[in-house]
Parts: structure tokens; C-alpha cells; sequence
């Protein structure tokens, strides 16, 4: 199934830097975000898509650290499996801390 319509979206192009998604996304966190989550970032090759998650990771470090939020990335093959899309997220509960004593971790 599709996520819902609506939020941000970009097509990564092989000159965008990881950093500049990041700021993307971060600024879909903002209180005053007047276009907010999901943020969908769309790549075609292969580096376009590292640079997505590169970008992704970064901006999930910067929400945690400045805004205490967790996102999740969603990633999916749009219809032609081609191109890959990144939807992130922010996570409405927080997830259980893996080093939190009687916490079990599965693998």
C-alpha cells in the first residue's frame, strides 16, 4: 500500500549531497513546518540512493539529538523497480532502548 499523500518530496539528483537532505527532513521536524512529514526522497541510481540514506541517516541523528524524535525510513521499489523510494517518518512512540536492563533483544 501507498502512504498517505502529502509532506515533502524530492527527486535526488547526482548533484545532492547528503547534507542538504538532511536539512530537508530536519525541516519537516520544525514545530512551525508549514509542510511537514512523510518526507519522500525519490532515487533512480545507485549513488543517487546512498546519498539518500546517507541523508536520512544524518537527519534521524539530528531530530534525536536537537528535537528527541526517532524517525523511520520506510524504503520501497516504485512500479518499474528502477527507482527506489524513501519515505521518512517520525515515530509517534519511542522504541525500547536495546541496552535498557530486562529488555530483550531478538536477532
Amino acid at each position: 500500500p501507498e502512504p498517505p499523500s502529502g509532506g515533502r518530496f524530492r527527486w535526488v539528483r547526482g548533484d545532492d549531497d547528503a547534507k542538504s537532505l538532511a536539512r530537508l527532513v530536519v525541516g519537516a521536524a520544525m514545530p512551525d513546518a508549514v509542510v511537514g512529514f512523510p518526507v519522500d526522497l525519490h532515487a533512480k541510481y545507485e549513488a543517487n540512493v546512498n546519498t539518500a540514506l546517507k541523508g536520512v541517516a544524518i537527519a534521524a541523528r539530528r531530530c534525536l539529538e536537537d528535537r528527541d524524535l526517532h524517525l523511520a525510513c520506510a524504503p520501497r521499489f516504485r512500479d518499474n523497480r528502477n527507482e527506489l523510494t524513501a519515505s521518512v517518518y517520525p515515530l509517534l512512540e519511542r522504541p525500547p532502548d536495546p541496552d535498557a536492563p530486562d529488555v530483550e533483544v531478538l536477532t
